[in-house]
Formats: C-alpha cells, sequence, structure tokens
C-alpha cells in the first residue's frame, strides 16, 4: 500500500469516534470548525489534570527541580492570589517579562487559571520596547526579573509588581514571588467562569513591519496546538508500526525530556514546549542561552530524549556531542530554516536510535499547523509535511486570505478577517505528492 494512503488510513482511525483524537464539528466563535472532542477546555483544565503525573520532574533550572505536583500547588496558589482583592478577573491582562525559568511557568500558569490573558513580553527587549508592549497590552499586572525590571526603571505608572527573584532597589515594595507562589499550599483553583473560546494569551509578533503586534489567542488554540502535536506523534507510532520501521524499546525508557533553549515568550517555547509537556508529563529542561557544550553536558546528565532547535544549533550539539553519549536522544526536531541535506544523513548516523523530523507554524497559528517525521519525512525530506487535521490550510494569491489569530490586539475590525502577511506554499510538492505543503518563504508585507 502506498504511504498516503497507510497515512489517511491511519488517520482515519486515530480520528474516528471513539478513538482518542476523535474530531467533531462546533460552533466556534460563530463559525462551524473541527475540533478535537476530548481537549480539555482551558488552560486551567489542563493543569489540573497535570496533578496526574505527581512526584515526577516537571521543571529543571540549573540545581532546582519542580516536580508537576509542586507546580500545580504552586501556580494554583498565585491564581488565588491573583483573583483575590479583585487584582484580577476575567479578561485582565497579567504581563510576564523574565529569562527563562521555573518561575515564568508558574505565573504563566497561575495567571491563566486565575481568568487573566497572559502577555509574555520578549525578555530580549530594551525598556522602551517592553513598555510599548505593556501599554499597548493594557497589561495591569507584570511577573519580572531583575534583569527586566531593571530596564523599566521610571516606566511603570500603575502596574501591579511581582518580582521573580530579587529586585532592583527602584522595586524594593514589589510583591516577591516566593510571597505568593506557595508549592506546598493544597491545590485549589479561584472559581472563574471560562471558557474554551475565552481569550487566553497575547504573543507579540516580530514587527517586521512597524511594531511588534500582539496576535490574541483563546484557550481553545492553546489546546487545539497541544492536540495537534500529541496528534502528530501518535500518527508518526502508528505509520513506523505499519511499515516495519520501529526502533526497539529500551527495556526501562526514561522520561520523555527536552532542552529548552528557545525563549518561554516565543509560540514554540511556550504553545509547543511548556503546554504540550503538561499533557505528556514531559520533563523540561530550562536554558537561558544556547551553549553546545553544555547542552551536551545536560543530555548526559538528564537522559534528555529530545533535541529540538533550528538546524544551525542541532548542527552544533552534534558536532560538540562527537565522543560523548548521546544515546538517550530518540527524537530530534528542526525547524525555523531550511535544513541542509547533510543535516538528516548526519542525525541518522550520530543517532541512529533516533526519529526526526519537522514542523511549520506561526504565532498567528498558536503555533503548530503541519508536521512532517520519521518515514513521512524520510520520504518528503523537503517538505514541512501534511496539515494537522482540524486545520485547513489554503493556497491564497495576494488577493485575499485569512489569518488564524482571533484578532491583533487593538485591530477592531471583523476577527479572522486581518491579513498579516501572505505565505508562499505550495499544495503540491515537488515530488507531486498532493496534500504536502512547502514553505519556500514569506511576504512580509502587510496588507492593511
Amino acid at each position: 500500500m502506498d504511504t498516503n494512503d497507510v497515512v489517511k488510513k491511519i488517520t482515519d482511525e486515530l480520528t474516528a469516534e471513539g478513538a482518542p483524537f476523535e474530531i467533531e464539528e462546533r460552533e466556534v466563535l460563530g463559525r462551524r470548525m473541527k475540533v478535537w472532542r476530548h481537549a480539555p477546555g482551558t488552560l486551567g483544565d489542563l493543569l489540573r489534570s497535570g496533578q496526574d503525573w505527581g512526584e515526577i520532574t516537571y521543571l529543571v533550572q540549573d540545581d532546582r527541580r519542580l516536580s508537576y505536583a509542586a507546580h500545580a500547588r504552586a501556580a494554583a496558589s498565585v491564581a488565588r492570589w491573583l483573583a483575590s482583592e479583585g487584582r484580577v478577573r476575567r479578561g485582565t491582562r497579567v504581563a510576564i517579562a523574565s529569562s527563562n525559568r521555573i518561575e515564568w511557568s508558574v505565573a504563566f500558569w497561575g495567571a491563566a487559571a486565575a481568568g487573566a490573558i497572559v502577555v509574555p513580553l520578549n525578555s530580549w527587549g530594551t525598556g522602551e520596547e517592553l513598555e510599548y508592549a505593556l501599554a499597548d497590552s493594557g497589561s495591569t499586572v507584570l511577573f519580572a526579573d531583575a534583569s527586566r525590571l531593571s530596564r523599566l526603571e521610571g516606566r511603570l505608572e500603575s502596574c501591579i509588581v511581582v518580582a521573580l527573584d530579587e529586585p532592583p532597589a527602584a522595586f524594593a515594595n514589589a510583591v516577591r514571588m516566593g510571597t505568593i507562589a506557595d508549592s506546598e499550599a493544597p491545590f485549589a483553583l479561584p472559581d472563574v467562569d471560562l471558557g474554551p473560546d475565552d481569550d487566553a494569551t497575547i504573543f507579540y509578533t516580530s514587527g517586521t513591519t512597524g511594531r511588534p503586534k500582539g496576535a490574541v489567542g483563546t484557550h481553545r488554540n492553546m489546546l487545539t496546538n497541544v492536540y495537534n502535536l500529541l496528534f502528530a506523534g501518535a500518527r508518526a507510532e502508528a505509520l513506523a508500526r505499519a511499515t516495519g520501521a520501529t526502533r526497539p524499546e529500551a527495556p526501562n525508557p526514561p522520561q520523555e525530556s527536552t532542552l529548552v533553549t528557545v525563549p518561554l515568550f516565543h509560540a514554540t517555547g511556550c504553545h509547543a514546549t511548556l503546554v504540550t509537556a503538561m499533557a505528556q508529563g514531559a520533563k523540561l529542561v530550562l536554558a537561558q542561552r544556547f551553549d553546545a557544550a553544555a547542552a551536551v553536558d545536560l543530555i548526559e546528565r538528564e537522559r534528555l530524549t529530545r533535541l529540538v532547535g533550528v538546524p544551525t544549533t542541532v548542527q552544533a550539539v552534534l558536532d560538540a556531542g562527537v565522543g560523548r553519549d548521546l544515546s538517550s536522544i530518540t527524537y530530534v526536531a528542526f525547524g525555523g530554516s531550511p535544513a541542509p541535506p547533510a543535516l538528516p544523513r548526519r542525525i541518522a548516523e550520530q543517532l541512529p536510535q533516533a526519529s526526526f523530523g519537522v514542523g511549520y507554524g506561526l504565532t498567528e497559528s498558536s503555533a503548530n499547523i503541519t508536521t512532517n517525521i520519521g518515514t513521512e519525512y524520510q520520504e518528503h525530506p523537503d517538505s514541512v509535511g501534511t496539515t494537522c487535521p482540524v486545520l485547513d490550510v489554503a493556497v491564497i494569491d495576494e488577493t485575499g486570505g485569512r489569518a488564524a489569530a482571533r484578532r491583533y490586539r487593538r485591530d477592531r475590525r471583523v476577527r479572522a478577517e486581518h491579513r498579516p502577511r501572505l505565505l508562499e506554499p505550495s499544495g503540491r510538492d515537488r515530488h507531486g505528492v498532493p496534500g504536502r505543503v512547502v514553505a519556500y518563504g514569506r511576504r512580509r508585507k502587510d496588507r492593511r
């Protein structure tokens, strides 16, 4: 049977009525859409279910570790503090400005569970850029580390400030994260009337055509991405079994785990990594910057199973890992730029136990749109894959198109009609196989 036929058969089985990835149609913001039937309704629901992972490790930062259960308790205590005394109501904007650290995650999950719209700010930004995003988003609460607070001296007027570490003298009166994030308190979330189509996040895009724009995402956007990625993994495993491409399983496989060098304020770091891990019970090792030698050390120490990055960083880790024990790596994912033809061959030679693949997505689409993993990648290495079953991708010309983001912040026109930029994909890959997308580039032209 042709691989495409096998993929279709597997997809039909995984998404059928009663299956783990069952799809149904629902009305979403006035439109009929395909949705994952079993996806959680809100980020708070996913946080609540994440307690089931118990005492296994969720986050590692330097010599600090936090289990899923302790993280859930800490995030819930932050949510209760935010919801008390009217600090946050449904739809209040809560910003986070920090490097990758455990407190970033606790603030994110706590704010989301309290009904806030979480606004992750570009931690690499200047004080002026941070000030702009705070004002543009309308944020009234800010979780920030000392480095970001130092850039904001004299620029904050009415925000409630929560310091994630020891703040600069100018913010001596800031609330300390340690006083509100209690990892030993009983887990209890505030009673907030939230639904899947309530706004959950504002992620700022790069601003190539001017000031950065805040793309608004709903709880459904975030959790659809989680299920998109879970489905892609399940389909890849089923395809490997069907084609005889499975690898022997280790007798005591380690916990799924990833080194996180991409910033958490990015859709890849937050949507595809931090949030998706909550559904998988995966361990995330947080790094504040990329260092290939340090990455290899962490792979060996933590027995990391996933290597994720742009092609250049993956190549750098492979170079630094020559002669080292990288046998725990079972999956390598790369994207963000075209992979040189030699990279897949290098991975196959140096990490014969690992499968690999690519994906494609946007901030406006809440990350994942297409995936190309394992057997499919080997057959179509120049494609970014097939679309997730609940998504539709249109090939358009310069006269029209629709964005997946609910809207841009402060753009009051009819939602989903804004045209932020036009991509140039092909509905047919270079081998003439329909249904596979090849991303040749993008147009950075604002079609206002």
